[in-house]
Order: C-alpha cells, then sequence, then structure tokens
C-alpha cells in the first residue's frame, strides 16, 4: 500500500496597482500594508504588480493584459486610471482612490450600493467643494484677481470638467478671473 500526501497549495492572489507618476507615494504604501495585514504575502499568497506609468496612454495596453490574465482585483489612483478600467475591464474587481465623486463621474450607482465591480475612496464629496475651496483661498488672499486651473483635458474623468464648471461659476462672483491651463500628460 503506497501513501502518497501532497501539500494543498495556496492560491496566490493576482493583485495589481495602476498609478500614473511614482510608485512611491502613500496610497501605495497603504495598500501594501493592508494588505499584509489582512494575510496577504508578496511570493506567499500575493502577486502584487505595481504598475507606476509616465502616461494615461500606457495604462490601456496593460488594462487589456490583465484582462486576459483574468486578475483578482485592480486598485486604480485616480479617475482617469479607473476610467480606463471600467472601460477595458469592467468584470474585474477594482478598489479606487481618487478625489472626484463616484457616483457623478459615473464608477458606481450610489455610494450606499455600488452596483459595479468598483469600489473605493474618495477625497471629496463633490465638485462643489473646489468653489468653497476658492473662497476660502480669496479670503486668506483678498488681493487676489487670477488663479491659474491646471486640470486633465483628457475628458476620461468627468470629475474635472465637473469641478472646473464649479469653479467657472464662483471665479466672477468673488472677482477671480481664471486661467485655465490644461494638461494633456502627467510630468
Amino acid at each position: 500500500f503506497v501513501h502518497s500526501t501532497h501539500a494543498q497549495q495556496a492560491k496566490i492572489y493576482r493583485v495589481a496597482v495602476l498609478v500614473v507618476g511614482s510608485a512611491d507615494i502613500p496610497q501605495i504604501k497603504g495598500v501594501r500594508d493592508g494588505l499584509q495585514e489582512l494575510g496577504y504575502i508578496q511570493g506567499k499568497n500575493l502577486a502584487l504588480d505595481i504598475a507606476a506609468k509616465d502616461s494615461y496612454d500606457e495604462l490601456r495596453p496593460l488594462v487589456k493584459s490583465y484582462k486576459e490574465k483574468k486578475l483578482d482585483a485592480i486598485v486604480t489612483i485616480g479617475g482617469t486610471a479607473t476610467g480606463v478600467v471600467k472601460k477595458i475591464a469592467p468584470e474585474i474587481p477594482t478598489v479606487f482612490y481618487f478625489g472626484s465623486d463616484p457616483v457623478q463621474a459615473g464608477f458606481v450607482k450610489s455610494i450606499a450600493r455600488s452596483e459595479t465591480n468598483l469600489t473605493g475612496l474618495t477625497l471629496h464629496t463633490g465638485p462643489e467643494f473646489e468653489g468653497k475651496r476658492l473662497e476660502i483661498f480669496h479670503e486668506a488672499v483678498p488681493s487676489l484677481r487670477r488663479v491659474a486651473v491646471l486640470y486633465n483635458v483628457r475628458g476620461e474623468n468627468p470629475g474635472h470638467e465637473m469641478n472646473l464648471d464649479v469653479l467657472r461659476k464662483i471665479a466672477p462672483k468673488l472677482g477671480i478671473k481664471l486661467a485655465e491651463k490644461p494638461i494633456k500628460v502627467a510630468a
């Protein structure tokens, strides 16, 4: 009688983190720390791919490859990265971190129930916050007459346009002229 035992292999979860810019940011450290606290260890039961790219255009082919590989989850930092995943690989569970309202951006149906494979964290509750920020800035510097507004012109993150619309309405009431500066690539 021959008795063979096979050690049961632990599943290795494949997770990617997408960001345009540097990988040396607190959000990525938070993802790593959080996964480790939950028992996911790189090389043991986790294959973590940190994809810090120089431009949003580099994300599309990467997300397509993640879709083909059927990753277990994607973490996105920024609304544009989230939009790319939503468009190309909506079936992959995605956790986002960005600065706009995820409902207004079209990523989730409501805060209570996303009804999508997306969930995550946001920095503020809506575009009206941008108007309030400008008002406070004007209170701090009453002589302020011109403000440069840098924004992502690519149009993949609807939050940018909503924020800009609010600023366009508030600025004239404060006697401020906006100098809009569209940015097409991450620097």
